[in-house]
């Protein structure tokens, strides 16, 4: 199915479908098959009664089992899902006081829709209000409806309105569906159950379907005759038997007095008319047929079987008014009539004649479908009839040979155009229609060439690459077949010469060797020479030109001789010089403008000795003191010299040798290796002496060129101190003098020593007393200088000093206080004395103590 198509059973219940199928064949043929499709139906609508809600009156007397109303449901879908049961049940709606009425009725048989009395009416009950459910039993899943009923009670026994039978009221009437609008269909009457006093009302139902005046095709209207209410049921549209073929309607009689209600049902049954004009099933049937095929042939071929089938429908009922019979309807002598056969019940064409594609390839026709009545509808003379078109094509066969229009073809391709190019189609024509034709190609004088064709176009291609200067002319033979015939031509394709090879030099690297800084220029270095194998004048006139290093500047060649010469000295020397020259020749042909052939060029120089050897200006040295340099020396540094000549030659291997030398006690100090520079002492040197504080010497490289050159410089040698001297106090003796109140740590007085090794990086001082001393402690601090002192502090309170002889003050000699470095090495010694007083007579004291 479509899914752009939503089916609806209770729409359409099937779909007539007409299918063409065609095959792949050569010459396809065609088919046609129809059929019906039947929608299934899906549970898809719940139950519908005929009424929005039933109302009707009893007596309180009446007794159990009383019949007190008959509803009725319908549903749209098909029967298995449509098999209505009722119930009954609560109207939650109604209020409380209504919620147990339905346990006062009963259903009497649950597919009946009839409610009986189930329970006596008690005195306290004037009306009752319940539902009644409607269950389709539909499968997979049921679906319901509810409706509501209204049973009031009156207190005495009263009749319902009793109707009458009459012919103008019979239960079942049959009309034409032509029926004319506001037709009297039934005229019927109601009388009083107590009494003919009483006025009557009517009141049709607008039931669930259309088929239960869902619609309101039909209507009552309420005549009064002789002094009695009737009801007259008119038709408000015209009637369609082929939409609705029956009508059930309900007319409820109500006693306005007594307010009880007697329904009578009435059936319209519909009668059907030759208003629907058949109708064919699709716009245009169209049929496929052999040429050349007798009609017996084709019979025996297809079974019996027709070329094609057309179908019309009549939505008519059953009976001649919906039979349908078909013809061709015929447009003379030559017309269709005499070339094809119709059945006339079934629709079947089949043929007449032998057909030939070639004068006719199809045949358009028109068939004639007719009921067999005559028409009901308005100006229709005769049964009613439909037309369509009917095209049958004759299908060919290969009968005609494939041909060739011409007896040579020719084409011409240049020799570079790219594979799978293509170079002419050639088209073999056939009278068949889609002869199928498939092309061949093969060389008339053997061997390969590099051509193929598309077999389905006939379109020469390049199949390989093709090459003038090879072949220039290709003669093949183009084939061609349908399946059966066969046809050929002659095919002459020449190739047209381009410029598609490069010049080509006569090697691919042109390498010389010569002397630098050569000043006999310009010089002739190479004749180089490129062929082109191209064929054509213009290809051949060849163009030199150089591209890279040097060309120019250094290097030219000969645009049309390809000399290539020198013109400036080469320098193969560092920094600026180049021992290597790479550049390209290219020779181009077409005068220059064509395509381009290369080769490499490689220069080497070769050395001359013209680079002296060349010291680092900034030549240091170091060794320690003190080293004792034994038979070998004690190594010192290497000296290196640069040369810019070619390391692989003489012209720069050096010898060094001193040129000026430092001596102590008559001998030299320093050695060189001459092989390599390394430079020795020889003699062992103190540094606090001030000649031997550095030595610098000048040194000499010489290479072993011919001639040799040569090259000076200057080393300096510095001599490094190491800590080989003891530390000295700059005084002998040091006095000082602190009050007895000074707190503890204050200073007292400050020392310092001098080393003569001022630069060894371990001449670190620190002081200390020699013995411990119950007064006083030694620090090592920094000074002012950055150079240590040793500061005596005050270790303990002086207040409780007694000094002798009732002196007011008192001299106190500390020993000696050490001096030392940081190896805890002792070298150096000094005297302190210091003076502890009261009082600031301190002078006179302390030069008599320190005189004695």
């Amino acid at each position: 199915p479509s899914p752009f198509v939503r089916f609806d059973r209770e729409q359409k219940a099937q779909e007539e479908v007409t299918v063409k199928a065609t095959d792949k064949g050569e010459r396809p043929l065609i088919g046609f098959c129809q059929f019906t499709v039947q929608v299934l139906d899906i549970n898809d609508n719940a139950p519908q009664f005929d009424r929005s809600f039933y109302e009707t009156s009893i007596s309180r007397n009446v007794d159990i089992g009383y019949l007190v109303i008959t509803v009725f449901a319908d549903d749209a879908d098909a029967p298995q899902n449509a098999r209505i049961t009722y119930s009954l049940a609560e109207d939650t709606s109604a209020g409380k006081e209504h919620h147990k009425d339905f346990e006062f009725f009963q259903i009497i048989n649950e597919n009946s829709g009839e409610i009986s009395l189930a329970k006596q009416i008690p005195s306290y009950k004037d009306r009752f209000i319940f539902n009644v459910i409607a269950d389709d039993n539909g499968i997979p899943f049921a679906q319901r409806s509810a409706v509501q009923v209204v049973v009031n009670v009156h207190e005495k026994q009263q009749s319902a309105p009793q109707w009458q039978i009459n012919d103008e009221c019979k239960t079942t009437v049959t009309v034409d569906e032509d029926i004319p609008i506001n037709s009297v269909l039934f005229r019927c009457l109601a009388i009083p159950g107590d009494g003919p006093k009483s006025p009557i009302s009517y009141k049709m139902a607008n039931g669930a379907s259309r088929g239960t005046n869902h619609e309101m095709h039909f209507r009552e209207f309420l005549e009064k005759t002789n002094g009695r209410d009737w009801v007259v049921v008119r038709n408000m549209v015209g009637l369609d038997y082929e939409q609705q073929q029956n009508y059930t309607l309900t007319i409820t009689a109500m006693d306005m007095r007594s307010l009880i209600t007697s329904d009578k049902q009435l059936h319209v049954m519909v009668r059907d008319k030759n208003d629907a004009v058949p109708r064919f099933t699709v716009d245009l049937f169209t049929g496929t047929i052999e040429e050349e095929q007798t009609p017996t042939e084709f019979l025996t071929k297809y079974n019996g079987n027709p070329i094609a089938v057309v179908k019309a429908e009549d939505a008519d009922s059953p009976g001649p008014q919906s039979e349908v019979r078909y013809r061709i309807i015929s447009d003379g002598d030559n017309g269709a009539a005499r070339l094809f056969r119709i059945d006339e019940l079934t629709g079947g064409i089949f043929p007449l004649e032998i057909f030939d594609r070639e004068k006719n390839d199809s045949f358009i026709f028109d068939v004639e479908a007719r009921d067999n009545v005559p028409s009901s509808l308005p100006g229709t003379l005769g049964p009613n009839k439909d037309i369509v078109k009917v095209q049958i094509f004759v299908i060919d066969i290969n009968d005609n040979p494939p041909y060739f229009e011409q007896t040579r073809y020719e084409a011409r391709v240049a020799e570079n155009e790219e594979i799978n190019e293509d170079v002419i189609t050639v088209k073999a024509y056939d009278l068949d229609r889609l002869p199928n034709l498939k092309y061949d190609l093969y060389g008339v004088y053997g061997g390969r060439i590099p051509f193929g064709v598309r077999t389905d176009s006939g379109a020469l291609f390049i199949k390989e690459p093709l090459d003038y200067e090879k072949e220039n002319v290709y003669h093949m033979k183009l084939f061609v077949t349908d399946g059966k015939h066969n046809a050929t031509t002659d095919l002459y394709v020449y190739i047209d010469d381009v410029n598609d090879n490069a010049p080509q030099f006569e090697k691919d690297l042109y390498e010389i060797t010569i002397f630098e800084e050569d000043r006999d220029i310009p010089k002739t270095l190479f004749f180089v020479r490129a062929t082109d194998a191209d064929k054509q004048d213009d290809s051949s006139k060849i163009i030199y030109r150089l591209e890279g290093q040097g060309v120019g500047e250094f290097f030219r060649v000969g645009q049309y001789s390809g000399d290539i010469e020198v013109i400036r000295p080469l320098d193969r020397d560092p920094p600026a010089g180049v021992s290597v020259w790479k550049f390209i020749v290219q020779a181009i042909d077409d005068n220059g403008h064509g395509l381009i052939g290369y080769a490499d060029v490689q220069v080497n120089l070769r050395d001359i000795n013209d680079n002296a050897p060349i010291f680092a200006s900034n030549l240091f040295g170091t060794i320690d003191e003190n080293r004792d340099p034994g038979d070998e020396g004690v190594f010192v540094m290497t000296v290196t010299a640069t040369d810019y000549d070619d390391p692989r030659t003489d012209n720069a291997r050096l010898e060094y040798s001193i040129v000026i030398n430092k001596e102590i006690d008559g001998e030299p100090v320093f050695r060189i290796v001459p092989s390599n520079g390394k430079i020795y002492a020889m003699r062992k040197m103190d540094r606090e002496l001030p000649s031997e504080k550095q030595f610098v010497i000048e040194i000499r490289a010489v290479d072993k060129g011919t001639p040799s050159l040569e090259g000076l410089g200057n080393v300096t040698i510095r001599v490094i101190d190491v800590n080989d001297n003891e530390p000295y106090f700059d005084k002998t003796l040091y006095v000082g003098s602190v009050l007895e109140t000074a707190s503890i740590g204050s200073a007292v007085i400050s020392v310092s020593a001098l080393d003569k090794d001022t630069e060894a990086i371990d001449n670190i001082f620190t002081y200390e007393l020699v013995d411990e001393h119950q007064y006083f402690y030694v620090t090592t601090e920094t000074g002012s200088s950055s150079t240590s002192v040793g500061v005596l502090r005050v270790k303990k309170n002086f207040f409780s000093f007694i000094p002798e002889n009732n002196l007011s003050s008192a001299f106190i000699f500390l020993k000696k206080i050490i001096i030392g470095i940081y190896r805890g090495k002792k070298f150096a010694n000094s005297f302190i004395g210091f003076l502890v007083t009261k009082q600031n007579h301190i002078d006179s004291f302390l030069k008599n103590s320190i005189n004695q």
